[in-house]
């Protein structure tokens, strides 16, 4: 992963875990600053809605961690764009993920989540996180190097 990739991802897990909890509101406005620094208009009322929305959601949710693992994908995905549109928010971005570390403590470590899985010569590979996977079908045998 490269450092903007690493942010983006810290700054997802900052920013969802800070959601429906005492620490949201100062997460939320410097987030929002950091989207109108590109966005004017219809797209910063859109970013600013949907954090929102997505607190809201946690603070409904009967399981508030699975709600903010189910987020995190979407706003990594917001923060990748973020610091590619505009490179200069990597270290006002990098600040805020480090400002709230200590108020977030323990509970950040919960969201972050690394996999990698290899299939080599003629094997298969079924990866899931935070989910089910439900596989129908029949098995390839050893004798079987048609492929899928």
């Amino acid at each position: 992963m490269d450092e903007m990739a690493t942010l983006a991802a810290a700054a997802a897990a900052t920013l969802v875990t800070a959601m429906a909890t005492d620490t949201w509101t100062g997460v939320r406005d410097k987030v929002a600053k950091l989207f109108r620094r590109r966005r004017r208009g219809r797209a910063a009322e859109r970013i600013e809605a949907e954090l929102d929305a997505d607190a809201a959601a946690v603070a409904r949710a009967a399981e508030p961690d699975a709600a903010r693992r189910a987020l995190l994908g979407r706003w990594t995905l917001e923060f990748a764009a973020l610091l590619n549109d505009d490179p200069d928010c990597l270290v006002p971005l990098a600040e805020l993920v480090v400002a709230y570390a200590s108020d977030l403590g323990e509970n950040r470590r919960v969201f972050l989540a690394n996999q990698t899985a290899a299939a080599h010569e003629y094997a298969t590979v079924f990866a899931v996180q935070h989910g089910d996977m439900h596989l129908y079908g029949h098995p390839r045998t050893t004798t079987d190097r048609t492929g899928p």
